[in-house]
């Protein structure tokens, strides 16, 4: 049987009021985040304006034709997601689905970080287009204010599980998360109830997620029961979801949100639906310790970003590039751990 998400948490009074505020919000956070590692969120501090724009941008540049889009195609070598996917490179997934993924705008090359091998695997150059002409600059100022919300998100997160200050924080310095936005197609022939996208978690650390909801079918998150709840956001808000890398981070308190999106039913089968997605991943040369809150037993044992995620993220593209497969898979010289 199919439920309905609980509803949207105003984070407002945490982002612009009293300690007192911010904690009671944290403390919702932790509840919810426990029961479904998920939840939608308004008052988030970005404009409804930019994001309206920022979706047209997106849909704009979808419109174009084929061949223009194709001048973007994702390197079948890199690693990471950047410039334009159709089918291909996604697996079970929509046919036809769309994404257009990019990364950190202007990374400092003269810091090793960057310039390094890893460096320059995990932050390969955009490949942005200028159909529209606005794409870049919209996308450029989108990708630096959902930064920003994904950094007062793992603030209120180190809150609700109160943790040392900086535990999280600290750790997405220099994060390589990467926006992507995602059309999925108008369907005529698909049965109700067929996968646009199949039941999955999330490799990074954090989704914030923008999208539309489609009547008759789009995004379910699955609770604690396993049973499938149907997540209906406003467009100028968010829906935020846990990563794996979050479920370790956190000592498996808060579960790797298990998600699915159905097609719309047949009556709307002609409706296409637009989600504008940023993937958290904290800095690759950090290691992760799990946050063991006192009387508990540590669950996982720690990893170092960059290695966790060739696994969970990065294999699949690298499987035929010894070279470069090789180069990620050597051991990362790590970050002195900081609090």
């Amino acid at each position: 049987m199919t439920q309905h998400h609980e509803g949207t948490l105003d984070l407002s009074s945490a982002l612009g009021g009293s300690q007192a505020a911010k904690r009671a919000v944290a403390s919702e956070i932790g509840d919810r985040l426990e029961r479904v590692g998920g939840m939608m969120i308004t008052g988030h501090g970005i404009s409804t304006s930019l994001i309206a724009e920022t979706r047209d941008a997106f849909r704009a540049f979808f419109g174009q034709p084929a061949e223009y889009k194709t001048h973007f195609a994702r390197p079948a070598t890199e690693a990471v997601a950047r410039g334009y996917v159709c089918r291909s490179d996604v697996r079970e997934t929509d046919p036809g689905m769309e994404r257009f993924s990019m990364g950190e705008f202007t990374p400092p090359n003269e810091d090793p970080y960057y310039s390094s091998p890893q460096g320059q695997a995990y932050f390969p150059p955009n490949q942005l287009p200028d159909r529209p002409a606005e794409f870049s600059k919209l996308c450029g100022t989108y990708f630096d204010e959902i930064q920003q919300l994904s950094k007062r998100m793992f603030d209120l997160f180190e809150v609700a599980l109160a943790t040392p200050p900086g535990y999280f924080t600290s750790r997405l310095r220099r994060s390589t998360g990467n926006l992507t936005g995602i059309l999925y197609p108008a369907k005529e022939n698909e049965p109700d109830g067929a996968f646009r996208i199949q039941p999955h978690t999330d490799s990074g650390a954090l989704t914030i997620l923008n999208t539309e909801q489609v009547p008759g079918g789009g995004l379910q998150f699955m609770n604690l029961d396993n049973e499938w709840a149907d997540v209906q956001p406003s467009v100028t808000d968010f829906v935020i979801n846990v990563g794996d890398l979050l479920h370790r981070w956190s000592n498996g308190v808060w579960p790797s949100t298990v998600h699915r999106v159905l097609n719309p039913s047949s009556g709307y089968a002609h409706t296409s639906r637009l989600s504008v997605v940023y993937f958290e991943h904290p800095d690759y040369d950090v290691s992760l310790s799990s946050f063991v809150r006192p009387g508990d037993e540590c669950v996982f044992e720690p990893v170092v970003v960059g290695e966790f995620e060739y696994d969970k993220r990065l294999k699949i593209h690298l499987i035929d590039d010894a070279g470069i497969s090789k180069m990620l898979y050597a051991p990362i010289e790590l970050r002195e751990e900081q609090h």
